[in-house]
């Protein structure tokens, strides 16, 4: 009986944000069934439960049953305490199962599971290269000698050792969650959407993005041909697609060939995509073929109803962030120019930056709510600043973008955990879930109204 590997996503205390999910999960277990046919299995966290004692004894069976070699679990914050249960009950009852960990933990923290029964953290390159290095090669080469793209533990000192070189798919191949992941995953979260990512990489460096560590700053895109047949496979059960990009808009013929492609050919779909503001406001010139105000209406011609935007915030010293070097009249152009071709505008902001006060929140969600766009708040969080000697793995999942326990909190003072919660569900109610005086509420309508002004004049 052949060896057969298990993929786990755990369970996330807080819903990972769905375009991860399939990205860094549903996408690899595609990349893998085609290098390992009829061998990889998964138990998806987000579908299946809590992965509490029953979930965990169907697992433990589930190893025994299907000869299972090799688990792979994704390790991120918000599930590293869940992850860090798993792995010590499936090696307590199978100790010669060797387990691997992917994600932004094992990349970032590598210490803080030292000591955890785990043997192989994926740790340089394309987290799927790096699993299939680890299913591969481990019992071959690994335990004794270093390996391309993964740390390997030294079984006489337990610590990890260094990944030889890295490992990246120069030809990058592109896969496509399989259906019967995403009917699951849909079913059981009441989302009908379908998550197609078309980018990896991006060539920026704001501090408070994990992208340039798992990806690389070199962005590869997913060919059109590419995106047409898997939105082939999807058999019209699924009325919207997202398609998962960081910065869809930087390349203006690639769009305009999206977009050729889905009026030809899926014009019955609704699409959404995300991209940054200095990409909806260009002007045509040098290698731009027509003002991006133009290129929004071909995208919602072609069938865009949403485009998402890192606004962060419309007033503060938002430089401190990220590279973006924004201002508030470049922040309203890019709305006005979303929404004058017709598709919606969805802020995704920050709260507690760093200096941000409680005023500048304020003007945010005033500013945005007057301009009737969807607003998706999250806590900034330097993750690179964490010290991982004072934090332990059930913590992590608090140091994200929904929670953060309150000795690792901005000194920033303005929103309390409860009330950012409250914000979370219904964001056009800020004004009373924050307690907003008149006084504040007058002064942000006059900063904003004024700043306005200055974009309606030019």
């Amino acid at each position: 009986m052949r060896e057969k590997y298990l993929m786990i996503w755990p369970k996330s205390k807080e819903v990972t944000h769905i375009n991860y999910h399939f990205s860094q999960f549903g996408e690899y277990i595609a990349y893998l069934e085609k290098r390992f046919p009829n061998q990889i299995l998964y138990r998806d966290g987000d579908i299946h439960g809590e992965f509490g004692y029953q979930e965990r004894r169907e697992i433990l069976d589930l190893i025994k049953e299907e000869n299972i070699g090799k688990v792979v679990l994704q390790i991120t914050y918000e599930n590293a305490g869940e992850a860090k249960d798993l792995i010590e009950e499936i090696k307590s009852n199978y100790p010669s199962i060797a387990i691997m960990g992917y994600g932004t933990i094992p990349r970032l923290y590598p210490e803080l599971l030292k000591e955890l029964p785990i043997d192989v953290l994926a740790s340089l390159g394309h987290d799927q290269r790096c699993i299939e290095t680890f299913l591969s090669k481990y019992e071959i080469l690994g335990q004794s000698e270093k390996l391309p793209g993964i740390k390997v533990k030294n079984k006489d000192t337990n610590e990890f050792m260094d990944a030889s070189n890295g490992l990246y798919i120069e030809n990058y191949e592109w896969t496509s969650t399989p259906l019967k992941l995403s009917r699951a995953y849909y079913e059981e979260n009441n989302h009908a959407r379908y998550v197609l990512n078309v980018s990896t990489g991006c060539p920026f460096q704001c501090e408070h993005c994990l992208l340039q560590l798992t990806e690389g700053r070199r962005e590869r895109r997913r060919t059109i041909d590419s995106i047409d047949e898997s939105l082939s496979t999807l058999h019209h059960e699924f009325p919207y697609v997202e398609f998962f990009a960081a910065n869809l808009t930087l390349d203006q013929q690639y769009v305009l060939d999206l977009c050729e492609m889905m009026k030809k050919k899926h014009s019955d779909i609704h699409w959404g995509c995300a991209t940054r503001i200095d990409e909806v406001t260009r002007k045509k010139s040098g290698n731009l073929i027509m003002d991006d105000s133009e290129l929004l209406k071909v995208m919602s011609d072609a069938g865009c109803t949403l485009i998402g935007l890192g606004v962060e915030g419309v007033t503060g010293n938002l430089n401190s962030i990220h590279t973006k070097d924004f201002v508030f009249e470049k922040t309203d152009q890019a709305i006005r120019n979303i929404q004058d071709a017709n598709i919606t505008a969805k802020a995704m902001i920050m709260v507690r930056i760093p200096n941000q006060t409680r005023q500048d929140i304020i003007n945010t969600f005033y500013y945005l709510t007057k301009m009737n766009t969807f607003i998706r708040p999250t806590l900034y969080t330097p993750y690179h600043k964490i010290d991982q000697n004072n934090i332990s793995l059930y913590d992590l999942y608090r140091y994200n973008r929904k929670k953060r326990p309150d000795d690792l909190e901005s000194p920033v003072i303005g929103i309390s955990n409860n009330q950012f919660d409250e914000l979370l569900k219904c964001p056009s109610h800020y004004t009373e879930i924050l307690n907003c005086t008149e006084e504040e509420l007058a002064l942000a309508e006059n900063i904003t109204n004024t700043k306005c002004q200055k974009v309606l004049v030019k």
